[in-house]
């Protein structure tokens, strides 16, 4: 199950993309 893992990354990756952190 690697590519779960993949994809898992990914999202993430994207989701912090779209939210910069701005605390």
């Amino acid at each position: 199950m690697a590519r779960e893992e993949k994809t898992r990354m990914e999202i993430f990756r994207e989701f912090r993309k779209g939210r910069p952190n701005r605390e």
